[in-house]
């Protein structure tokens, strides 16, 4: 009889197993220290970062305090041994791609004659001091106050604060007169903010300004002030949440009068930059100004009828009138009841007149803002479900992700 071989069992297929267990741990030792490797990498690149322009040329300084790019500034005092903060260096560390870094000395002379101390009206006695600019600052500067210099959350929370992307306010009417008149450009954006103004506008505003750098963009609370052609009786603070006015030369404008989107108002700001001042509304006779709103029922002083006197000087009438001037003073004034009811005629169709166009104006004006708030509250109620989501995303990974 043929006997059977027996086949001994190969050991491979028993340590194919062993062997994958094993190189999964080994590709994720190695992927931790890639992570670890890279992270320090970042850190130290984006330290190292910081720029130092303590005794820079002009320029340099120039390019910070006035660049397209906003800057966190430490000043260096020049004292022996003096390093930058630890929370200056770990603001860099998160933020330091959204904005740029630097150390100056304060104490150096600009082309002006001044220093940077008193150009920007720093306080020498907060310390350490640190200061920022941005170009929606408008070659002004804010100061970080030492309670905001407590740890990496206080100056990040006053610099996200302070520094966000918006118009800069402005409150009186020579204020809103110098701002669009020193702008670099023919036109000045300015928004009216009333009370229905919300986070997703404000989303809208900050996507505005740092979309056009060189534009010179200002906000004007509509409880406190309104530009001069605005109905405020007509449209309150109340019933709007922004308005978007291009000016030209203080006295022609252009009005936004689409729903509020990010598209509309690019398509808003192309037009007014490109048209010609003749598409424009207003008079070259008649300045805008920056106005206190209309008060609904209140009369302005002196807007009341005041009894006529004559001119000064002229002889009074004879207290004695002959028959000649009785006669004439009878015909006069009889002329004067025909003419007077006349007048008063005219003045009732008129008045009513006006009545009706007003009663028309109003009507076309509801029947546009209810479309403009249909179209709007629909894309907000989106933008604020997107935005929630994002939100609730970004803080579960808030303290695991490191911005660079």
């Amino acid at each position: 009889m043929n006997k059977e071989k027996k086949v001994k069992p190969s050991k491979i297929p028993k340590l194919v197993p062993y062997i994958l267990e094993h190189y999964i741990k080994l590709l994720q030792v190695a992927g931790a220290i890639v992570a670890v490797i890279f992270s320090y990498l970042v850190y130290k690149s984006s330290t190292s970062a910081v720029q130092n322009l303590i005794n820079a040329d002009h320029e340099a300084l120039k390019g910070v305090f006035l660049g397209n790019k906003p800057y966190l500034i430490y000043c260096n005092r020049g004292t022996k041994d003096e390093n930058v903060p630890p929370v200056f260096s770990e603001l860099h560390s998160v933020m330091g791609s959204k904005m740029g870094f630097a150390v100056v000395n304060c104490s150096q002379a600009l082309p002006s004659g001044s220093n940077i101390w008193q150009r920007f009206k720093l306080k020498k006695e907060w310390r350490p001091t640190v200061f920022g600019t941005a170009p929606w600052l408008h070659s002004k500067a804010l100061q970080a106050p030492p309670t905001s210099l407590k740890d990496l959350s206080t100056i990040k929370k006053f610099v996200e604060t302070s520094f966000a992307p918006k118009g800069y306010e402005i409150t009186s009417d020579k204020q809103f007169a110098k701002f669009c008149n020193s702008t670099s450009s023919s036109t000045c954006i300015v928004l009216i903010k009333g009370s229905r103004y919300i986070k997703a506008h404000a989303e809208m505003e900050a996507q505005l300004v740092l979309s056009n750098p060189g534009l010179s963009v200002a906000s004007v609370d509509a409880k406190k002030r309104r530009i001069s052609f605005e109905d405020s009786l007509d449209l309150p603070a109340d019933q709007f949440a922004m308005r978007i006015h291009a000016i030209r030369e203080l006295r022609y404008y252009m009005s936004m009068e689409y729903p509020l989107n990010p598209e509309n108002i690019r398509t808003f700001l192309s037009r007014a930059l490109t048209a010609p001042t003749s598409e424009y509304l207003g008079d070259e006779k008649s300045q805008l100004r920056l106005v206190k709103p209309a008060i609904p029922g209140f009369k302005p002083r002196g807007s009341g009828s005041s009894p006529s006197t004559g001119p000064t000087g002229s002889a009074p009438p004879s207290s004695f009138p002959t028959s000649d001037n009785k006669d004439s003073s009878s015909r006069s004034s009889q002329a004067s009841a025909k003419a007077a009811a006349g007048e008063g005629k005219e003045e009732s169709l008129s008045k009513e007149d006006e009545a009706i166009r007003k009663q028309q104006q109003l009507e076309r004006e509801r029947q546009r803002r209810e479309e403009m708030d249909r179209s709007q509250n629909e894309y907000l109620y989106d933008t604020d479900r997107d935005h929630d989501s994002k939100e609730e995303s970004e803080d579960d990974g808030e303290d695991d992700v490191i911005e660079v």
